[in-house]
């Protein structure tokens, strides 16, 4: 009782914009396996099985086919950033040293496709020429073209687009395995009650490929009970007790488990501009006109 006191009072103190007191790990995993948490942890590269505070299992995901794809998918990606980011001036010798490394790059990368399952090779083939061209282009040119870049990426994207739906095709299918597997091993009120946190980059957040799988395999709403995504996979233990803690003190201050969920300053803001909306129209004293 003591635990959820202090669990309550530190999540009160943060709504209120002070810094939580973190209770100690030893009590924060107890009031986790009190609470009977069971979630699953989803990154890229592994999906992992939580009760309570304890990994209890840790599954790999990905794969050589995959992690290939992924790297030569990003390279035409990776070039064009690096050549925009000289803009229109002539190359000095360091740009030119860099984009010297990169041709040792991809000549590394076309002797890696022999790892490739045969009918990937040719795809990748087209795009690593595709990428030694635009290299060419860039090295011989005495600034760089926007026009000719432009080109050079519209050629490219048609292959990159075949390479996502592979990847995708090889992740999810991979994805539904694990879970399956997990699936069966969980009793009926796990199953009812299993939370997901998926970990990746931090503009993917709803649109990213695992929220989507399970949003539709657990008729989750991003974001609601069931479903969250976290940009730092290192703070996926802090996140659950969090959701727990948040859920813990919403019930008890609001009677509604998801208030906190939100800013809790929300339902403040929103009446306030809806009291004093008209007067902040587009183009009203202090604002600039579109």
């Amino acid at each position: 009782m003591r635990t959820l006191v202090l669990l309550l009072a530190g999540l009160a103190l943060a709504a209120c914009g002070t810094a939580r007191p973190d209770p100690t790990p030893a009590a924060r995993a107890a009031w986790l396996e009190a609470q009977g948490l069971v979630a699953l942890a989803v990154a890229d590269g592994q999906i992992t099985l939580y009760r309570g505070a304890r990994a209890d299992q840790v599954i790999p995901l990905g794969g050589a086919e995959v992690v290939a794809l992924e790297r030569l998918t990003r390279l035409p990606l990776a070039l064009h950033r690096d050549l925009a980011l000289r803009g229109q001036a002539v190359l000095r010798v360091e740009e030119v040293d860099a984009l010297q490394a990169w041709r040792k790059r991809l000549a590394t990368e076309r002797a890696g496709l022999l790892t490739l399952p045969p009918p990937q090779r040719p795809r990748q083939e087209k795009l690593l020429t595709l990428c030694e061209e635009t290299l060419d282009a860039a090295l011989r040119a005495p600034a760089a073209d926007p026009d000719r870049m432009a080109e050079q990426a519209r050629r490219a994207w048609p292959l990159i687009e075949e390479n996502l739906r592979e990847i995708m095709a090889l992740r999810l299918a991979q994805l539904h395995d694990r879970v399956r597997g997990i699936w069966a091993g969980l009793t009926p009120a796990e199953r009812l009650y299993l939370r997901v946190i998926v970990t990746g980059p931090v503009t993917a957040r709803r649109s990213h490929w695992a929220v989507q799988y399970f949003e539709r395999v657990l008729d989750a709403v991003p974001d609601g009970p069931r479903l969250r995504y976290l940009p730092d996979p290192e703070e996926v233990g802090a996140a659950l007790a969090a959701w727990l803690e948040d859920e813990a003190i919403a019930t008890a201050f609001f009677g509604d488990p998801e208030r906190l969920s939100e800013d809790v300053h929300a339902a403040a803001a929103a009446a306030w501009l809806d009291q004093v909306g008209p007067t902040l129209a587009t183009g009203a004293p202090g604002l600039p006109s579109p």
